[in-house]
């Protein structure tokens, strides 16, 4: 009986979900000290500011959040198989699709700067500009992070993440108490994500060595995945609220 709950407590996926779980938790008090130091050092006029950033982030980043469970299904059955070829073949394509994909968003935004400026009632285009390379980097970090997802890499993901956290909350109190105010928040939210989204590289370096797979899977196949894996999702959440 103890072997077993051994054996059960060291299967990659609990123990890995242990190590998100309080990952996560310390990553979620860094992102709580991060708020309330804006809210108590900025003006209501500049904490709104961030926060509309943010936001804005967020939402932009909703279908680069929808590719994960795609991109986790397939490269961890190579993964599983190890099938090298096939998994850098794999990241080799959905990495190109989603770079054209953040290029166009952040063109988009570009082009559309001063409406959403006006929108949010921001008058420093800068911090729109600081935002879409946020977006950018945020589109590009999701291949990274779902091929460590599909690699069982839980506990490099969380130190990463903790990392990217940690030198957001340190670095835009310094920023802000330097005087810096809307725009060193901002930076250093940027920053968040462009540590994780480096670091993110090196435990995927072994795929230099490997010689690449023409074609893996079908880019209507893995868009079909996906748009059926997130309908069904949300679908499923829906009911689950309703009852």
């Amino acid at each position: 009986m103890k072997k077993k709950i051994r054996e059960f407590i060291k299967h990659p996926l609990i123990s890995g979900s242990v190590i998100i779980m309080f990952g996560s938790l310390a990553s979620s008090f860094l992102n709580f000290a991060y708020n309330l130091f804006m809210s108590r050092n900025l003006s209501i006029e500049d904490y709104g500011t961030v926060a509309s950033l943010i936001s804005l982030i967020g939402i932009a980043s909703l279908p680069a959040g929808a590719l994960i469970p795609t991109i986790v299904r397939f490269a961890a059955s190579y993964f599983a198989k190890k099938n090298y070829s096939k998994v850098l073949g794999l990241y080799h394509q959905v990495a190109k699709f989603t770079f054209i994909v953040s290029i166009a968003v952040l063109l988009l935004i570009l082009v559309f700067i001063n409406p959403i400026a006006g929108f949010l009632n921001i008058h420093n285009l800068f911090l729109i500009i600081i935002a879409s390379f946020t977006i950018f980097i945020g589109f590009n970090q999701t291949v990274n992070m779902s091929f460590l997802q599909a690699r069982l890499s839980f506990g490099y993901i969380t130190g990463i993440n903790f990392i990217g956290s940690l030198v957001k909350c340190v670095l835009a109190i310094t920023l802000v108490l330097a005087g810096f105010a809307v725009g060193g928040a901002m930076v250093a939210f940027s920053i968040s994500y462009l540590i994780p989204f480096l670091l993110s590289f090196f435990p995927l370096r072994f795929l230099l060595h490997i010689k690449e797979t023409s074609l893996v899977v079908a880019t209507t196949e893995l868009i079909s995945f996906g748009i059926l894996f997130n309908f069904n999702f949300y679908q499923f959440r829906y009911f689950y609220f309703l009852f």
